[in-house]
């Protein structure tokens, strides 16, 4: 009985931060825009920052637009301590790993 209560809590522990967010943006990082490819093309390209979070937690699949919106929180962190302005998507999320072009873009 003291088993299958412990196996259930962590079961139901294991779902609850399934959906959680991992990842806080940094306040600096707040104006750090996540753009298209082609909006991209009209800045300056600083480099390519890769980024990875939990994609899952145990043997338990994270929500994939949670992971999506921490990789996207990461590349704006990243960007920040390249001195950019913005990131592009250069691929889709896959199994928590992106890489982001990093960029700074003309202002106003």
């Amino acid at each position: 009985m003291y088993e299958r209560s412990v196996i259930l809590m962590l079961l139901l522990g294991g779902l609850l931060s399934a959906g959680c967010s991992f990842v806080s943006l940094q306040p600096e990082a707040a104006t750090v825009l996540e753009i298209s490819a082609e909006e991209a093309a009209a800045c300056e390209r600083l480099g390519r920052t890769r980024v990875e979070v939990l994609s899952k937690v145990g043997f338990i699949s994270r929500n994939q637009d949670t992971v999506a919106g921490e990789l996207s929180t990461q590349a704006r962190n990243s960007a920040l301590d390249m001195g950019g302005n913005a990131v592009a998507a250069e691929n889709e999320p896959e199994n928590g790993k992106q890489s982001f072009g990093v960029y700074r873009c003309a202002t106003g």
